[in-house]
């Protein structure tokens, strides 16, 4: 082909030359560097740059041997090595009757040894003068040589603007999908129709009436992990989902995808950069699972600056490392769900008690309810009067009011905090109903979160929206902690203060200590205080002078105890 190209007329002094070997001689190449490939198959096999004459015969042999190896045939081109060029092939398309059209150009320009990853049409920003040369030399190449039905011509373009002929795929190719999308022309279709001996002309292919509208581009999804330098993947693909903007293309069963952004089929693209963006959602709906793709990597290519900006050569994935380092991979979340739904319908739940049994496989009874008319709480009065209205409502009251922790943690001991969502919603209601007139229901805090996320897989500020839906007249209550020191375990005497700010021995913790962090809080606008004991260590006595000093000086404040009965103090305190 390229003997045939130098006669078809052109500027042949800038295209590479060719030097084939048939024996053991190497032939010395007209400039350098040039670049030695296997001619019987390229694939980036069998390919060496050489940049100093000392260095051809070595890199010659390697070569010719790897292409020998891969392909059975050693002979080689010796061509032309371009810098940095950018890739440019050129769609034709020609008849049994001499006619020859081009339906424009692609840019390749985006490859990893010399694979194509990325084909853009028409190619971004490319000069019209120069678009007009390489199709027009594309055009007369076929035709010199009375070239029939589909095929592509490639190209290299250096900086200059200079454009080197490649070789010709006389075949079509994976990426005429692009071109398909950009001209309106059924490639598939067209050639079947020449074969038939249809002339372009009667299938109303002429040149003048090809144009180009839009812009496409395609992806190449294979199943290889960039993180570990593109190794190939080979687990066995579990989940495939395409989605639905973009067609896509499935060339071989977890081997080797292509998806196909289609400028036509699905909306309008006017430009490059709008392509890029929808080839991004494209990306980021595609499912694979079960096999590591090049998708991270893909997306990294087309967020990049240079990518989008259409100014890209061959060169650009080895200039970028930083395309393959930081990869996003996808959360596979709906693939996780089903097999934890799996496992759970399988081998039950995993939320272990302290004695390894499963739970019983029985549906607690609900007690029935009063009636519909929910009765007024003090919540009521905090959602009408805000926190003061609140407080006055407590205070007013006259007796003592519970708070009631089952919804946190008081079936810790029993049920180790493990009682769900499901649960605690089918009895609200008729807490709603016949507890109102508990001072609040404490139900977040303390363990809630812990349990909630690592044993029930539940979200417990999903619960705190489905309670309050359900007991809408009660305050909610959260148990927090400043300072994490709590230990479900025995204390040496010496390591827990045992509130006994009663001993006039008693020198730090006193009650005047806690009078004046009580003037703090009630001056940084509290509305109740609170006294915390959660170690159930607050003795009658203490208890007594503290709620005395705190009533006296504050009489409007309600005052809260949040105790325990571990040791038997609870109730007289």
């Amino acid at each position: 082909m390229f003997a045939t190209s130098r006669c078809a007329g052109s500027s042949w002094d800038r295209w590479a030359g060719l030097v084939c070997r048939r024996s053991g001689r190497v032939l010395r190449p007209a400039r350098l560097p040039c670049h030695a490939e296997g001619c019987l198959w390229r694939r980036g096999r069998g390919m060496r740059v050489v940049r100093e004459q000392k260095d051809l015969a070595e890199n010659f042999q390697r070569a010719s041997s790897e292409a020998k190896a891969a392909f059975g045939n050693g002979e080689m081109f010796i061509e032309r090595y371009i810098e940095s060029p950018r890739h440019i092939e050129v769609q034709i398309l020609g008849d049994k009757y001499g006619n020859v059209i081009h339906l424009f150009e692609r840019d390749c320009s985006v490859q990893r040894r010399h694979q194509k990853l990325i084909e853009i049409a028409p190619a971004p920003h490319l000069d019209a003068a120069v678009r007009e040369r390489i199709s027009a030399d594309a055009v007369k190449l076929a035709q010199s040589v009375g070239y029939q039905n589909a095929g592509t011509v490639e190209f290299l373009l250096d900086g200059n603007g200079n454009h080197y002929f490649i070789e010709v795929n006389a075949r079509l190719q994976v990426e005429h999908t692009v071109t398909e999308e950009v001209t309106g022309v059924d490639l598939v279709q067209s050639q079947i129709r020449i074969a038939d001996g249809h002339s372009l002309p009667d299938l109303n292919l002429t040149q003048e009436k090809v144009h180009i509208q839009g812009s496409a581009l395609q992806c190449r999804i294979t199943t290889e992990d960039p993180a570990k330098a593109f190794q190939p993947d080979t687990e066995v693909g579990k989940v495939w989902a395409s989605e639905s903007i973009v067609p896509l293309d499935l060339r071989a069963p977890w081997c080797h995808l292509t998806m196909i952004h289609s400028s036509l089929k699905s909306s309008q693209i006017e430009d490059h950069e709008s392509a890029v963006k929808k080839m991004l959602r494209a990306l980021a709906e595609f499912r694979i699972r079960g096999v590591k793709t090049n998708i991270p990597f893909l997306e990294n290519v087309l967020k990049h600056e240079q990518f989008v900006t259409g100014k890209v050569d061959t060169s650009f994935i080895d200039e970028n490392p930083d395309l393959t380092q930081k990869l996003v991979p996808g959360q596979n979340r709906a693939q996780k769900l089903l097999y934890y739904f799996a496992n759970l319908m399988v081998n039950g739940p995993s939320t272990p008690l302290a004695t390894g049994l499963m739970p019983a496989n029985v549906k607690p009874s609900v007690p029935p309810q009063r009636g519909h008319e929910l009765p007024q709480g003090f919540r009521d009065a905090y959602v009408k009067g805000g926190p003061e209205a609140f407080a006055r409502a407590v205070r007013h009251h006259k007796g003592l009011l519970l708070t009631d922790t089952t919804f946190r943690d008081a079936h810790q001991s029993l049920l180790a905090t493990r009682v769900r969502t499901f649960d605690l919603k089918n009895i609200s209601p008729f807490v709603s109903q016949n507890f109102n007139n508990l001072f609040s229901v404490e139900n977040w805090g303390g363990a809630t979160f812990d349990v909630a996320m690592r044993f029930l897989h539940e979200c417990p500020w999903e619960r705190l929206a489905i309670l309050r839906k359900e007991i809408p007249n009660i305050p909610f209550q959260m148990l927090l902690r400043g300072a994490n020191a709590v230990g479900y375990t025995s204390y040496p005497d010496n390591v827990v203060f045992n509130g006994e700010f009663s001993d006039p021995s008693k020198t730090k913790y006193t009650l005047g200590y806690y009078m004046d962090l009580a003037d703090e809080l009630v001056k940084a606008g509290t509305h109740v205080l609170g006294i915390k004991d959660m170690a159930g260590l607050l003795k009658p006595e203490a208890t007594t002078l503290l709620v005395t000093a705190l009533r006296d000086k504050y009489p409007d404040l309600p005052i809260h105890l949040h105790t325990h009965d571990t040791a038997g103090l609870g109730l007289p305190t």
